[in-house]
């Protein structure tokens, strides 16, 4: 029980992450931005369709959102910079 406790609390604060996502064109970027965007939480999204990676900040759960870009996108995605992890790890 307590477990779950744990992802809403994380769900409380406001996290940045950052994702790798394959991104060939602009159409790729918008509907990576547009599905990231409609979940709940998200309050920024930065994507760098160049550099293939998307920053997404808000009172989210970084492994839920990388369930639901994979999900909604289709893409190969990868959670690259989690701030909260780095926290717990210092």
């Amino acid at each position: 029980m307590n477990i779950s406790m744990d992802c809403y609390k994380k769900a409380d604060r406001v996290v940045e992450a950052e994702y790798r996502v394959p991104m060939h064109c602009n159409a790729c970027e918008r509907r990576v931005g547009r599905a990231i965007s409609k979940l709940k939480g998200v309050e920024t999204v930065m994507s760098d369709m160049a550099e293939e990676r998307v920053v997404v900040i808000g009172k989210i759960n970084p492994h839920k959102v990388l369930k639901k870009l994979k999900k909604k996108t289709g893409k190969k995605v990868e959670l690259v910079v989690n701030e909260d992890d780095e926290e717990e790890m210092n």
